[in-house]
């Protein structure tokens, strides 16, 4: 092998490439913030940029107290005083509840704003308000429950700064405590902006640690094949160093961990144990040296191939894909330079370098042969062609969906807090109409008159008719000088921003992508140009609508690089006569998963959108193997090779199970697609491709 032949050049290649890694990871930047990740080209996000620079505010935590009686007026009383306490926070801009309204008051020459409803710390506990009556039919109705007092809401608001999930932990917790230190019989519900983030970096925490149990599976499934354990630490160490080296380089190359790069440790620890798994299958045939000098050109190939199909991915308009993709890619190239290159030389100078094999532990697996040797009916074989073939439609009907609220455990508190808000409040979200300049009178009360009739819009907060509400019935010389004091006041700054800008706090019954898709599609008609939806939700579905457009593109382009290396491959071989069956063979495991897609309707997420990418990469790796394995009979070599095939492809699955223990529902649809898409694979791969280098005429004509 090349590496051993110079070894103090490789280990200082490879002490060079740990240093850099090191270094890198001194520089990595985590971003779990999914709002922060979105590509900044996006019209959505300039817009949200420029909400959050003109109105300084940055996001929206609502607070809401659930008591199990009407809450009684000690019991608001001392609310007001945890509303004082929570404002004290240098990062929370302000906060709004019913009590924060005001109304107008004329006596004679005497005119002063008191709130609109009294002050409960004066109030016998008998006279509570009627909130239902006092604000039904104003611009704040939204903040009520159907059950009045037993539910009282606060907004939140945090100033215009990076997001800091501690900041919004401090208020949820300040909350939590002042209920058990008051003895109040309530709980809290936490909903909005803020606290979805909140829980989102709680989880993308926690399960970044959940991936490292892909180590232990990885471990115990080489105990099996091999009989030892020194196999299991072997692969282990060889992954951890690839870890800093790849976490590195993206830390050198300034792409951050995001939602998606959270998880390319395990995308590489699933890779890496693929060309280990074939170098640890040979040596049961081989020596030790030439289970590395047999596998290195090969597995370079599949790792070539996996590399193009996650560069594919840049084809993607969204920066967190292009991102994965070209982190995949260096972990697919990282993984395979550590085993064919470092680690024999590592092993070499730690005297190591010995069949890591113990035939007599090691589970025989005899009970394989009787079926890598099957071959499918025509029949079969022909259905599988089918559904590849239907894999080209199956993109029109794919189901394109995502909602941050469904993606979480049904008993998640975040999700049961949002479906209590939404059956008592009526309302579970809230977007902007925004004005990018003041409208005329005529357009304002078009647009708003238009939004009241979209069935999904709950509410609006309209700043005319508030001022309606402060001037009416009084007289003109008087209502222009509530109207005058009302546009300096800090209640007209919600909407009004100083650089003569417009916005319109909208409720919605429902925010998943089809819902808010119809409701800003609603708002572009009645805006004419002049407005347009905004807020991060509307981000989150620019970005959905932009994932069929990124399968489809990162689809065609993985499909056409794997397909013309594995021709290239063929020719070079001479077996450009076994290219069809293979090309065929090869996307069999992608085709067919597609389909089945669009047949079962799998949700289409950020998160899933990657699969194909993933998949086409994969495609013809074992078809690789074997030609590899004997260059003038591929069924020969299919014989060499297809235990390892086999073997290989359930490690994978088990590593890919780990993704079924992750939080978010899209993470659990990937690890299931990537299950049964492995499985599809290896059938295609293996069994497909005996069928068709027999059977021809199975293909459709």
């Amino acid at each position: 092998m090349l590496s051993l032949r110079n070894p103090r050049v490789v280990l200082g290649f490879l002490t060079l490439a740990l240093a850099l890694g090191v270094m890198g990871l001194s520089r990595l930047k985590i971003d779990l913030d999914i709002y922060e990740s979105f590509d900044p080209d996006f019209q959505s996000s300039r817009d949200l940029h420029q909400l959050r620079q003109s109105y300084r505010e940055n996001s929206q935590l609502i607070i809401v107290f659930e008591f199990s009686d009407a809450a009684s007026a000690g019991d608001l009383c001392r609310l007001r005083g945890w509303e004082r306490e929570a404002l004290a926070s240098r990062e929370v801009k302000s906060i709004t509840s019913l009590w924060s309204q005001r109304t107008p008051r004329v006596d004679g020459q005497k005119l002063w704003y008191p709130t609109t409803l009294p002050d409960p710390c004066t109030l016998e506990a008998s006279s509570m308000p009627d909130l239902r009556s006092i604000f039904r039919g104003s611009s704040y109705s939204q903040f009520v429950s159907r059950r009045g007092t037993q539910d009282i809401l606060f907004d939140v608001t945090y100033r215009n700064r990076r997001f800091d999930s501690h900041e919004v932990a401090e208020t949820m917790e300040m909350a939590r405590d002042f209920i058990k230190a008051q003895g109040l019989n309530a709980r809290v519900h936490f909903l909005g902006a803020a606290a979805s983030r909140y829980h989102f970096f709680k989880i993308m925490y926690r399960d970044a640690l959940l991936s490292t149990l892909v180590v232990f599976i990885l471990i115990l499934a080489l105990r099996a094949i091999a009989g030892t354990w020194r196999s299991g630490a072997i692969l282990t160490g060889t992954l951890l160093f690839t870890g800093v080296i790849l976490y590195g380089g993206l830390g050198l190359a300034g792409i951050p961990v995001n939602i998606l790069t959270n998880n390319l440790f395990l995308m590489t620890a699933v890779a890496g144990t693929a060309d280990f798994l074939f170098v640890t299958q040979a040596q049961t045939s081989d020596d030790y040296n030439g289970s590395f000098c047999n596998l290195s050109t090969p597995c370079f190939f599949t790792t070539l191939t996996t590399m193009l199909g996650f560069i594919s991915l840049n084809t993607s308009s969204i920066d967190l894909i292009k991102d994965f993709g070209n982190g995949a890619a260096l972990g697919a190239m990282a993984e395979w330079v550590m085993i064919f290159f470092f680690l024999p030389v590592v092993l070499r100078l730690t005297r190591q370098d010995r069949s890591w094999i113990d035939p007599k532990r090691a589970w025989t697996f005899g009970w394989l042969r009787r079926f890598v040797h099957l071959r499918p009916p025509a029949t079969v074989l022909g259905i599988g062609v089918i559904l590849m073939v239907l894999a080209l439609p199956s993109f029109f009907f794919l189901n394109v969906e995502d909602s941050p609220i469904e993606n979480l455990p049904r008993n998640h508190e975040f999700r049961l807090s949002t479906e209590y808000f939404r059956r008592q409040f009526g309302w579970d979200g809230q977007v902007y109409v925004y004005f990018p300049a003041e409208p005329s009178r005529e357009k304002y009360a078009k647009v708003v008159g238009s939004l009241r009739g979209l069935p999904l819009v709950m509410g609006i907060e309209d700043p005319e008719k508030i001022a309606s509400e402060w001037t009416q019935g009084q007289t003109p010389i008087r209502a222009d000088l509530l109207r005058r004091e009302l546009a300096l006041s800090p209640l007209w700054l919600r909407f009004h921003s100083p650089s003569n800008e417009l916005r319109l706090p909208i409720y919605l019954g429902a925010q998943n992508l089809t819902a808010l898709k119809s409701v800003r599609d609603a708002v572009s008609q009645i805006c004419g140009g002049e407005c347009r939806l905004a807020g991060q939700r509307v981000v989150y579905l620019e970005y959905g609508e932009t994932i069929s457009k990124t399968m489809i593109e990162s689809f065609g382009v993985s499909l056409v690089l794997v397909i013309a290396t594995l021709g290239w491959l063929l020719k070079r071989h001479g077996r450009l006569s076994d290219f069809i069956p293979i090309a065929v063979s090869s996307l069999l495991g992608p085709g067919i998963t597609l389909t089945l897609m669009a047949l079962f309707q799998v949700p289409v997420t950020l998160v899933t959108s990657i699969f194909l990418a993933v998949m086409v990469g994969l495609a013809g790796d074992n078809a690789i193997q074997y030609l590899f394995a004997d260059e003038s009979d591929l069924e020969l070599g299919m014989d060499r090779r297809s235990t390892a095939s086999v073997l290989v492809t359930f490690a994978m699955m088990a590593a890919s199970s780990v993704f079924l223990i992750q939080t978010l529902s899209p993470m659990r649809i990937l690890g299931g697609l990537f299950m049964v898409g492995f499985l599809i694979n290896l059938l295609g791969d293996l069994w497909g491709l005996r069928g068709l280098l027999r059977a021809p005429d199975a293909l459709p004509s």
